[in-house]
């Protein structure tokens, strides 16, 4: 097993299995990248953090980042355009509608589904699935392959 390190507001610290295979070492990418992901976004809201920011949790903010994780991991392919962004007229509308994002705060690591009734200006939001193609690095259970250092 080898360390491996990274810290927001506190050190975590884990162990990785030697000689783990291509899918094996993206899933446990993945894993720590979430719990990574998870930790940042529960400090950001923690009450000190909130006196500055209303940024923990964003409807965009897990969502985002698996989006990256991604684009890095698994590169050259058009993960954005699939995911089929909304013009921003759309966008100014859902914000309008539904308020910053940080007002919407998910924490589900799904996208949340905004639904607009264009004619009335109101509507409703839902979380959904994230694409199949954001789906196929399944992140790994702590144990085997990986564990939090002691």
């Amino acid at each position: 097993m080898r360390g491996f390190g990274t810290s927001a507001e506190t050190k975590q610290v884990f162990e990785i299995k030697d000689s783990l295979s291509l899918p094996q070492r993206k899933s446990v990418a993945l894993a720590i990248f979430l719990e990574i992901s998870n930790n940042f976004e529960a400090m950001q809201s923690n009450l000190f953090y909130r006196l500055f920011t209303n940024s923990g949790y964003s409807a965009e903010d897990i969502v985002s980042d698996i989006i990256g994780f991604y684009r890095v991991v698994e590169p050259g392919r058009r993960y954005i355009e699939r995911c089929e962004p909304v013009s921003l007229e759309e966008a100014r509308m859902i914000w309008d509608v539904f308020g910053p994002v940080g007002n919407n705060k998910n924490y589900t690591g799904g996208p949340f589904l905004y639904s607009l009734d264009k004619s009335l200006k109101r509507g409703g939001a839902a979380c959904g699935k994230m694409p199949y193609f954001l789906e196929t690095i399944r992140p790994a259970q702590k144990g085997v392959l990986f564990r939090e250092a002691k």
